[in-house]
């Protein structure tokens, strides 16, 4: 609807894709004015999403509307970006075009679904927090005065301390310059709209954070590109000169999972829409007729059908697609050759180079595939925790992402598709690359199959990527294969632009410090715009931290030489204050002999305890000494130690989030908070009992996280 409204006016307003209303109250030239950058200015989250359906496609998604925002983004996701973990409201301003505001409190639990905010001229909305010396009054939520007195006071709390989160909502359906410049177009109003007429010292500073072709998107800002995209496309005179008004206000950029080389899916997509527009999804849905058998609770065998056809479909239609995007994704290398060469993202022509930091998950299903997920029927435990199916038809949203990200990698392994002229999978060169080992490794022919010769497969083949994905084996991590890791959809080379060589492409993390454990590894390319802890860690490293100069020979950049403060170190100590078997099930008869683990950073500690003993008090602290002021990762994992080799009846379920067995949480020595599946300030004692249906060995935890 606001595409359709803004395109009317575009011949009235000369503008290739995207045009203000002539009633728009901002200012239709923007301002050449410099615009100066500092560490006490406010600060503003642009978030980019990726790829999407088209409109009529996903109309739930409300793609193009403001509405979208809430879908695509999570709610704790943009709480981290704040600073603010754990904070249950937030308020979100929303510019309407022909210059008024509309806003609203939120919740975590009113924000997804999105229900409301998709007015049709709606631009893109501004995410607050809540500040209890400035709240916006219930009665001045209808009131565009008050809206616009409510962000003149929220921008004069200086600094990170008052992190505002935009968030752009393109159609990402589009080819890329189209698509860039609804983006220039959307945010050069709202951010005009809102904090144009403030004086410079108010006005923010942005950083852009890109999720998947978002990273491209963002690139493509600080390109700005006078010549077309690989379809012909262009920027308008105007646009230019609205993404030159909002490039020269980008401190730098961090990218979550960003096809920064292209995307082995991009070549076959064509071929997949080729084949199941002849033929359908019946041949693949006949096949997974057969697991029906499988329907539980209340469903019908049919109910289950009808049910696990819609999942099979969608997850493999988010591939095989016409979407005119999915040409440009197979062809990033030629715009990086091009219009989006690595050393086109400056602030101005000619100017300085904007730092770009990376972030990619290393495995199609995450931390929801921290296990083996094999189905009993198909050969799996009788006591398998969760089966892939019941994931995939029952699992929360991030589950069913990475139960559809492992298909589609079951279906490129099996097909020799990714990258051509290597094995179907790639080839590590680089350590940090591969940390992780598949169970498709060395599956499918060893030569890539060529894009022109069309993807045809037998039943045969149709039946050994079902096997294989029901099989629901995981990607273990901590152990390197000579692959690639991958998020389900891109590799991990491509995320971090390892063979760009550009200058200004920087890593904010260490290795040999945090391993493969940051917040962005446990995730898969579906949910890493949902974890707190990416939120968090991208304010602690990036919105706080790190300025808008490149330091020469350094993977960091710095605001200058004298204020890059040092951060301090700590040492964090875990406390296991109970492990006990609620249930009785574990060597039932006799008493439970566990096994723990606990990773802290990169550093993990295994322990036996005592044997036959149901319930464990108060074991002897876990200790990681000597880790900077920021978000460390820690893992708990239990099983119980019957001889080798690890049987799935063996592995106890410690998280409280439905899908895993391993717990994941991360301690922000910053804020002395803890994150992720649990939340809340340092030293609590958490008491965590799993009492999702369906799982075995469900094992009650108390644990205990401090800063020492």
């Amino acid at each position: 609807m606001k595409n359709l409204i803004i395109k009317s006016f575009a011949a009235v307003c000369g503008l290739a894709t995207f045009a203000a209303m002539p009633t728009m109250a901002v200012a239709q030239t923007p301002s050449t004015a410099p615009f100066t950058m500092s560490t006490t200015k406010p600060r503003l989250v642009v978030l980019l999403h990726g790829v999407t359906p088209t409109q009529l496609e996903e109309p739930d998604q409300k793609i193009g509307f403001s509405g979208h925002a809430r879908h695509y983004w999570g709610f704790d996701f943009i709480k981290g970006l704040q600073g603010r973990p754990g904070e249950s409201t937030m308020t979100v301003v929303t510019p309407v075009l022909g210059g008024n505001f509309r806003a609203f409190n939120t919740t975590a639990a009113g924000w997804y679904p999105a229900t409301i905010d998709s007015n049709g001229l709606d631009l893109a909305p501004i995410c607050f927090p809540i500040s209890a010396s400035n709240p916006i009054p219930t009665s001045g939520l209808t009131s565009s005065t008050a809206i616009r007195q409510y962000i003149t006071n929220m921008t004069s709390v200086p600094g990170a301390d008052n992190t505002m989160v935009m968030i752009n909502t393109r159609d990402g359906s589009k080819h890329l310059m189209p698509q860039l410049a609804e983006t220039v177009e959307e945010l050069y109003y709202s951010y005009n709209q809102a904090f144009g007429s403030l004086p410079d010292s108010k006005q923010p500073q942005i950083y852009l954070v890109g999720h998947s072709f978002g990273g491209i998107i963002a690139r493509a800002i600080l390109a700005n590109p006078t010549g077309a995209d690989l379809f012909g496309n262009k920027l308008s005179a105007s646009q230019r000169l609205k993404a030159d008004y909002l490039r020269k206000r980008v401190v730098l950029v961090q990218t979550l999972a960003a096809p920064h080389q292209g995307t082995g899916i991009g070549d076959p997509a064509n071929d997949f829409a080729d084949f199941f527009s002849t033929f359908g999804h019946d041949v693949l849905l006949g096949v997974l007729s057969g697991y029906n058998y499988l329907a539980s609770g209340n469903q019908t065998p049919a109910e289950v059908e009808a049910e696990t056809k819609e999942i099979v479909q969608k997850a493999l239609d988010a591939i095989s697609g016409k979407r005119d995007c999915l040409q440009d994704l197979a062809r990033v290398n030629e715009y990086n050759a091009g219009i989006l060469h690595p050393e086109t993202a400056v602030r101005r022509e000619n100017g300085s180079l904007v730092p770009i930091y990376t972030a990619a998950g290393r495995t199609p299903g995450g931390t929801s595939y921290d296990q083996n997920r094999s189905v009993f029927l198909l050969g799996g435990s009788a006591w398998n925790p969760l089966s892939t199916l019941d994931l995939f038809r029952a699992g929360p949203r991030a589950a069913q992402e990475a139960t559809k990200l492992n298909l589609v990698n079951s279906v490129l392994y099996h097909e020799g598709y990714l990258r051509e002229g290597k094995k179907p999978w790639g080839t590590a060169t680089n350590p940090n690359g591969d940390r992780v080992s598949s169970p498709f490794k060395g599956i499918g022919p060893n030569s890539a199959r060529p894009v022109s010769q069309g993807w045809f497969p037998s039943n045969s083949t149709i039946y050994g990527v079902l096997d294989s994905f029901l099989a629901g084996k995981p990607f273990v991590e901590g152990i390197p294969d000579g692959e690639w890791d991958s998020d389900g959809f891109l590799a991990w080379d491509s995320a971090h632009g390892l063979n760009l060589n550009a200058r200004n492409f920087y890593r904010v993390y260490e290795p040999a410090k945090y391993g493969s454990l940051l917040p962005w590894d446990v995730n898969h390319h579906g949910d890493i715009m949902f974890n707190a802890a990416n939120g968090v860690w991208i304010h602690n490293e990036l919105v706080r931290n790190a300025g808008p100069i490149v330091k020469s020979g350094s993977r960091t950049s710095v605001w200058g030489p004298f204020d890059n403060q040092p951060t301090p170190s700590n040492n964090i100590k875990v406390e296991v204050l109970l492990v006990n078997d609620p249930l009785k099930t574990l060597d039932y008869g006799s008493g439970a002999d566990y096994r723990i683990t606990v990773r802290i950073g990169a550093s993990e500690t295994t322990r036996n305890l005592a044997n036959n003993n149901d319930e464990v008090r108060n074991l002897d602290p876990f200790i990681g000494n000597n880790y900077a002021g920021t978000v460390v990762p820690i893992r708990i994992s239990i099983t119980e130690r019957d001889n080798p080799p690890l049987d799935p009846d063996d592995i106890c379920i410690v998280s409280p989030k439905k899908g895993q067995s391993s717990m994941y949480i991360y301690f922000d020595t910053r804020t002395n908070r803890v994150l992720g599946d649990l939340n809340g300030p340092a030293g609590t004692i958490f008491n965590t009992i799993p009492n999702y249906f369906g799982i075995y060995n469900p094992v009650q935890t108390k644990i205990r996280v401090t800063k020492i």
